[in-house]
């Protein structure tokens, strides 16, 4: 995009008059929100947030190469600067303009749980046809999604887009930038409670994203989710998918192992095998979920099939592996909530062997965080988990809980230092241990620690 067109998308004014036509037709083809990574050539957008102000290093920026800049505040320079009101709007805005450039699908993925592995699932069976744009990390939110967007190029055949939220207003706002014309929702449970209320609010925000879906476009949900299958408001066009034959989409004669699950899939005419590498029921809805997204982009069953077998789970998701000492691990530690520690509980209950879990806190619960948390203590116990150990303040319920259901071996750490002291006595049995916790848990350190034991 050129300076002046960026200008005009965001509804800007620059910092001087009468700037020259030929500056306005310099061709911008990098966008960052990062001074540090500022690059020649790039537009800087000085965003602003509780803990830090973009605008101090608008003029670094710009001595460090960046062509042009956007920014709340008049700053003078001998170079552009586009001045609008808000800088997160305008990103947006430049994100919702560049979209309209290119005619392809767009699959955008929420849910309170399993956003990230549908996203990849999605992925993994498109890409057996197209060339895909998929969202990388954590860029699932207002910031990140927009910086997705300015990534595409005219090789992308579709995208598939995560979005994430945690307050009202946020699944919209993102909707608007992608204008989606496939839109799943994984279920609604109860992450982010805190700020949403209930599962009633949850859903209405979840929801959002159909505010601006492409006319025409499909609504793709959870049959198996029991406020989505009741759901009056659903879009005209959606597909459920489940272990329902009431869906149109749905399976039947699963098998479960331990790194991975089969399933007989019925769509429509359509009955055919699918193999899962990785563990879980979660895992089958997840699979019918883009193979619903695969079928409506015009994908035929090999290709499905070939797509799902390829699927390969992200960092901290569902990894499995045995470390050099024996011990196998279920690495499952880049978030949690309830939905999701039972979905890991259930997964860790199929393996063979003695068992064990290394529980973090769940956060963002709110006045439900004691109910909830005593909840999953007692699933573990009642999982028949025989070593139950939880690390943080609010993991003590999980704790309480599993004592009052008879469970043995329980252990409570504050101190993740002290608690990786002692896992080597704890788990000198070798049992295939369960590793899971919210973000802001960091029990990824944790992981590292059972990789490196002798």
């Amino acid at each position: 995009m050129t300076i002046g067109e960026i200008a005009r998308a965001v509804g800007g004014k620059f910092n001087r008059e009468n700037l020259n036509a030929e500056t306005l037709e310099i061709e911008i083809s990098e966008i960052s929100t990062d001074s540090r990574n500022v690059k020649d050539g790039e537009l800087f957008v000085a965003l602003k947030g509780e803990n830090f102000d973009g605008h101090k290093f608008v003029l670094q920026s710009l001595d460090k190469g960046a062509a042009a800049c956007i920014s709340e505040i008049d700053i003078k320079s001998d170079k552009p600067i586009i001045v609008v009101k808000n800088t997160s709007e305008a990103l947006k805005d430049l994100a919702e303009y560049y979209m309209q450039k290119f005619n392809i699908p767009v699959v955008a993925v929420t849910g309170s749980v399993g956003k990230t592995t549908t996203k990849e699932m999605i992925s993994s069976v498109l890409s057996q046809k197209y060339n895909v744009l998929k969202t990388e990390g954590n860029l699932n939110n207002e910031i990140g999604l927009p910086k997705m967007v300015f990534k595409l190029t005219p090789e992308h055949e579709c995208a598939v887009l995560e979005m994430g939220m945690n307050h009202f207003g946020e699944i919209r706002a993102l909707s608007k930038v992608a204008r989606p014309s496939i839109c799943v929702i994984t279920n609604i449970g109860v992450a982010h409670i805190e700020n949403l209320g209930s599962r009633a609010g949850i859903l209405k925000a979840k929801t959002e994203i159909f505010e601006f879906m492409a006319e025409g476009g499909t609504a793709i949900l959870n049959g198996e989710d029991d406020i989505l299958k009741n759901f009056d408001r659903r879009p005209k066009n959606s597909i459920y998918f489940g272990f329902d034959d009431a869906c149109e989409l749905y399976v039947e004669g699963i098998r479960q192992h331990e790194d991975g699950v089969d399933a007989m899939v019925h769509c429509g005419d359509n009955c055919f095998e699918i193999e899962i590498p990785s563990p879980g029921n979660h895992m089958v809805l997840n699979s019918l979920a883009a193979i619903a997204v695969g079928f409506k982009l015009g994908l035929n069953v090999t290709q499905i099939q070939e797509g799902i077998k390829a699927f390969v789970p992200t960092k901290n998701r569902m990894n499995i592996f045995t470390t050099a000492n024996g011990i196998k691990v279920i690495d499952d530690c880049y978030n949690a909530n309830p939905d999701s520690m039972m979905a890991a509980i259930n997964v860790l209950k199929q393996q063979s062997g003695l068992k064990a879990c290394i529980l973090g806190d769940m956060l963002e619960l709110g006045q439900f965080s004691k109910e909830m948390h005593t909840k999953i203590g007692r699933y573990a116990a009642e999982s028949g988990i025989p070593i139950i150990i939880g690390y943080g303040e609010k993991s003590k319920s999980y704790i309480q809980a599993a004592k009052e259901l008879g469970v043995q071996e329980v252990y409570h750490f504050i101190d993740k230092e002290k608690m990786h002291r002692e896992l080597p006595t704890i788990l000198k049995k070798k049992p295939t241990v369960l590793v899971k916790g919210s973000r802001s848990m960091r029990l990824e350190e944790t992981v590292e620690v059972l990789k490196e034991a002798q």
